[in-house]
């Protein structure tokens, strides 16, 4: 089982990255202090990225873009369900559907669609059954 580690701090992980930069083997690094060689690199390459040094050598978004990219992923996904919210709203309680609107619904939430119907057919078809075997 692979050891687990509380985050190493900040100013840690900025030591270890400013000891390579002034010549220091990360495996050496490893072996001196509790991060693996793997770790040691991965924080020196995102360094690199966030400071703009040799983006060509660490691909990758930095720190910062990465937080922005995953907070408008957040945002877009909550607008997604605020435009397809009165569309399930009026599929869930059973009213008329417009067929230009249901086009624009995901894929995903179609699934759910097609599988909620597949469960209450199957309810339906289990409540026939028990009053087939008890016909009182």
């Amino acid at each position: 089982m692979p050891r687990t580690h509380p985050p190493y701090s900040p100013e840690f992980r900025r030591q270890m990255v400013d000891l390579v930069r002034a010549g220091r083997d990360p495996d050496d690094l490893a072996r001196e202090f509790d991060p693996t060689g793997h770790s040691i690199r991965a924080w020196v390459a995102q360094a690199n990225r966030n400071e703009g040094r040799r983006a060509e050598l660490t691909p990758g978004l930095a720190t910062a873009e990465r937080d922005e990219l995953i907070r408008l992923r957040r945002e877009n996904k909550q607008l997604r369900e605020l435009e397809h919210r009165p569309l399930i709203r009026t599929q869930a309680f059973g009213e008329a559907v417009d067929p230009n609107r249901l086009e624009r619904l995901s894929r995903y939430e179609t699934h759910l669609d097609r599988k909620l119907e597949r469960m209450l057919a199957m309810l339906f078809k289990l409540q026939e059954l028990r009053r087939a075997a008890n016909p009182t």
